[in-house]
Order: C-alpha cells, then structure tokens, then sequence
C-alpha cells in the first residue's frame, strides 16, 4: 500500500498474486499493472489500485476476482514502512543496481524521510549493493528507468523474490523468531500456522 505510516490504508502501490505451486515446490509471482482500467463494485471504471483505498482487501480481492477470473480467498498487505522493516528484519537483500536506478531510488529515500521525518539513508553506489529498508522500498517504486512499469513491476518481484530466498535459507531454527518479527508488520487473512 502506498501509504507511509503504519496504518494500513491507501492504495495498492503493488499487487501480486502468489501462487504455491506443492507439486513442483516453486512459489509464482504475477503482477498486475495498478493502473489497469477495471470495473469495481458500487465505484465504476477507474484504476485498479484504488479499490483497496475504497474498500480495503475484501473490496480489493473482490476486484481482482472479477476481473481477471481468480478465485483469490486469502490476502497479505503492507505498507512502505511496514514493507522496509521486513527487508531490514531478514538483513536486506542484494540486487544489481544501474546508476539511473541509484539516482532514481535516492530520489525517493529523501522524499520518505522528508515525509516520515528521519535521515535519508542513501543509495552511495551502484553496481551489487546490499539494500537497507527504505532503499529497497524506494528501488521498488522506480517507474522512470527502463520499461515503464514493466520493469517497475520486474523490480517488485525481484525484491519479493529476494525476501523469500532468505527467509527459505534461514535455518528453521530461526523461524519463530522470523515469523515473531514478521507478522506483526502485515495484515493478512492468514492464520499465523498457515503461514
């Protein structure tokens, strides 16, 4: 969600279904582009990601559903604030970054921490870098460098993808302690054992 601070509320910056896939043990991430024109209930024609500022998830799963044919039952929402303290519980996350992504991702940290009132943590170089919280966040939100939302969307499942191979490889030893950092950052409709 695009909202800053802890309230879940706001619109959906990034929609992803996660599909488990038990038969081959892979878990599929499909975006859908937040600004796709569709019909939400009692509201009409308008973006996608506004149908969880005008109804929250139910309205939001509703929308998809209907849309797109799914039958999505289940839910996991966080906000950026939320979504960059689950990047700095896991220890943050590598990625390759080109120097117009940096400029583009600086740009973003100094508006959150101008909003959210603490001090930019800035992107210093590009190449493999490790990504901190609100860097990772603000890598994710890029939408002027590269293929428009395409790659804007690319970057959301990479930093997705990234979240979920170091959860995978902690040891399972570690697990409730993960989850006992985690859960309290995310509103689901999940119980804590289907997570």
């Amino acid at each position: 969600l695009d909202s800053r601070t802890h309230e879940n509320s706001g619109r959906s910056d990034l929609i992803m279904v996660l599909t488990f896939d038990s038969i081959h043990g892979k878990i599929k991430a499909t975006s859908i582009m937040r600004d796709s024109l569709v019909d939400i209930k009692g509201v009409g024609n308008v973006k996608i990601n506004s149908a969880y500022a005008y109804g929250g998830a139910k309205l939001a799963i509703n929308t998809i559903n209907r849309n797109f044919g799914l039958n999505i039952t289940d839910y996991i929402s966080v906000n950026f604030s939320q979504m960059a303290e689950i990047v700095d519980a896991v220890g943050g996350i590598e990625v390759e970054i080109s120097e117009a992504e940096r400029q583009n991702a600086n740009k973003y940290i100094k508006e959150m921490a101008k909003e959210e009132g603490f001090e930019p943590d800035l992107i210093e170089e590009s190449g493999a870098v490790k990504l901190r919280g609100y860097q990772a966040v603000s890598y994710s939100r890029i939408r002027s460098v590269g293929n428009s939302d395409f790659k804007r969307t690319e970057r959301q499942r990479e930093v997705m993808r990234k979240i979920f191979k170091k959860l995978l490889d902690a040891n399972p030893v570690q697990y409730p302690s993960l989850l006992g950092k985690l859960l309290p950052l995310v509103e689901t409709s999940l119980s804590n054992n289907e997570i």
